[in-house]
């Protein structure tokens, strides 16, 4: 390398090492962005480079390089952390090769959830440590930390711990940044302490979180002990419970060869606690039980029972977290959005007063007071709930919370009302909304045609917003001008707001932030398709253009225009058509692209024209 004349530097691959199939195409290969958050905005992937830092360890009779980057592990930009393990025996005149390698996407409850920015380190006794982001938007993740291990020796592949949590977000942020890069590094005082350190998002905007955690079989020789049934519940009474049995594993680490003792710590059981551990003594690898149970003169709510392993100066703890009731919570009551609040935004934030040896919530929201229509219906921990899908505009709700424990549940809430926030678009009260025009693609194309270069505009049951059909427009990767052209309609007059209004998914490709390689845009014509002109930003009342397609050596016919790209999710576009009332319209969809890199494409559904007029009164002078 010549730092003083770059031209004069020559980088040869050293070595070329082969490992399994997997994918970068995360949201194509262009975008900085992938991972939906609760809100929708998507994260950025960091896609096709191996994380920071490929961690180096010399084991002696060997030395390790381990590392990790992210893949998309099912086909639809789902994130997964590959990972993998190169060794090299013999120093440096002899060849890397590949010692273990795997994917980590485990299962998740409620759907895939997105993992990747890894952090990856490993520690003096061989083993290793995976720290990383993950996200998904329903139901919600908000971006947070977790980790995983495995120990030196484990199936080759495979990460063997359960999954943990470092910390857990607690909202979404607005851009699409992220990063760049997480670390996991070992400390070098005892060679077995992992320090991690990542971002999160704890409310609207990311933070930085610090972790330290290390495995037990890393240094000396020491012992475990894990535990089940560690988080359980009770309704006592004045004759003693039994809790099911905590059934505790004791097993040897580094070659440790001493008894164990056990016990229930300094302090004992706790009040209205009795119990027995069997045995009190044990020889590594060891099974044991503690049989606990617990009577009405407990303490309300969470108590701690410590189990105790001892052996010299080591010793062990595991906490049994039993929550005790001795009634049913009492009935709570709602405080916000108040009871027939009004102009409340699609995202509200509920809340409501603490019941009485409450364990957790169901809270429930519908759109008739009978709650024949329950729309959300979602238990809920503390005092605060938050729904992961904004209700809609102009739409009174009602809801409603019950409290329970393990004792039964209490009676639902007072029922509470409240009417959300009129959208552009929307009718006024007192105002009927007429519909003029309606269709979701379901019975064929019924009027809608297109043509155009290299057109692709066709149904399709690919993505939908609703129902089992769209429209579908490919954005390929050679110079296009695709239409899909609407069947006339008869605009009314003088019945204001008047407009268009449709859902639109789009993966098209786009150059940075404000700018298009590839592009969509919204076109009218009054003169039955002779002369279009197009919909501007003024017009959009909602999900204005991304900004202007690049112009210059692009062939994008639409260059230089206003329009839409990047990718983003199904998406409600309403469009001020107040300015055509009286006309009959055609309205069409124009997708431009040049001749390069594509993308999944732009896909149209469920598109509405809707005016607003006042509806017939009942008695005209308001008097029988």
């Amino acid at each position: 390398v010549d730092f003083a004349n770059a031209s004069n530097t020559v980088l040869s691959p050293v070595q070329t090492i082969a490992i399994s199939e997997f994918s970068s195409n995360l949201n194509g290969l262009t975008a900085f962005n992938a991972f939906p958050q609760p809100n929708g905005q998507r994260l950025d992937p960091l896609r096709e480079t191996i994380m920071h830092r490929l961690a180096y360890r010399n084991m002696g009779s060997y030395e390790a390089l381990i590392g990790n980057l992210v893949t998309d592990v099912d086909g639809n930009d789902t994130g997964g952390i590959r990972w993998f393990e190169l060794r090299r025996t013999g120093g440096p005149g002899n060849a890397w090769t590949l010692f273990q390698e795997g994917t980590y996407a485990p299962a998740d409850a409620g759907g895939p959830a997105d993992r990747w920015m890894g952090g990856i380190a490993m520690d003096e006794s061989g083993n290793i440590a995976l720290g990383y982001s993950v996200t998904r938007q329903s139901p919600g993740i908000p971006a947070s930390l977790r980790y995983v291990g495995r120990l030196n020796g484990d199936p080759a592949g495979v990460m063997t711990s359960n999954e943990n949590d470092i910390v857990s977000g607690g909202g979404s942020q607005s851009g699409e940044r992220w990063g760049d890069y997480h670390s996991m590094s070992i400390d070098p005082e005892d060679g077995c302490t992992f320090w991690f350190t990542g971002n999160f998002v704890p409310t609207s905007s990311w933070a930085t979180q610090v972790a330290a955690f290390k495995h037990d079989a890393c240094g000396s020789p020491t012992f475990s002990m894990v535990g089940t049934n560690l988080e359980q519940s009770v309704c006592a009474g004045p004759v003693a419970t039994d809790l099911d049995g905590v059934n505790l594993t004791i097993n040897a680490l580094n070659g440790f060869g001493d008894m164990v003792d056990l016990d229930f710590g300094i302090g004992g059981l706790p009040t209205g606690f009795s119990g027995q551990l069997v045995p009190t003594q044990v020889s590594p690898p060891a099974m044991a039980l503690a049989e606990l149970a617990v009577d009405n003169t407990a303490a309300l709510g969470t108590n701690v029972v410590t189990v105790r392993a001892t052996s010299g100066a080591i010793e062990r703890t595991t906490l049994v977290n039993v929550n005790v009731a001795t009634d049913i919570p009492s009935v709570p009551m709602l405080s916000m959005p108040a009871d027939m609040a009004t102009l409340v935004d699609t995202s509200p934030m509920f809340s409501w007063q603490a019941s009485t040896q409450v364990e957790s919530y169901l809270f429930e929201l519908a759109t008739d007071a009978a709650f024949a229509n329950i729309v959300v219906s979602e238990m809920a921990n503390g005092t605060n709930f938050q729904a992961a899908v904004a209700l809609n505009t102009n739409t009174t709700y009602f809801w409603r919370v019950s409290a329970g424990n393990i004792c039964g549940d209490s009676a639902a809430s007072a029922v509470f009302s409240f009417t959300t926030a009129p959208a552009p678009g929307d009718c006024t009260d007192g105002v009927q909304a007429n519909v003029t025009y309606q269709y979701g693609f379901e019975a064929g194309a019924n009027g809608w045609t297109s043509s155009g270069t290299g057109n692709t505009w066709a149904q399709s049951t690919q993505r939908v917003n609703s129902g089992s059909f769209s429209w579908k427009a490919v954005d390929p990767a050679s110079t296009s001008d695709q239409r899909l052209v609407s069947p006339a309609v008869a605009l009314p007059s003088g019945q204001s707001p008047l407009t268009l209004q449709f859902f639109h998914f789009r993966d098209i490709e786009e150059s940075g932030t404000t700018q298009c390689w590839d592009a969509g845009l919204l076109e009218v014509s009054t003169d039955g398709g002779s002369n279009w002109t197009q919909i501007t930003d003024l017009e959009l009342l909602t999900d204005p253009y991304t900004g202007d397609v690049r112009a210059g050596t692009s062939t994008n016919p639409l260059a230089g225009l206003q329009a839409w790209c990047d990718l983003q999710d199904w998406t409600k576009v309403i469009v001020d058509i107040d300015a055509f009332a009286g006309e009959t319209a055609q309205f069409r969809f124009r997708l431009g692209s040049d001749g390069s890199v594509g993308a999944e494409g732009w896909y149209i559904d469920d598109v509405k024209v809707q005016s607003c007029g006042i509806g017939e009164d009942i008695f005209s002078d308001g008097f029988e």
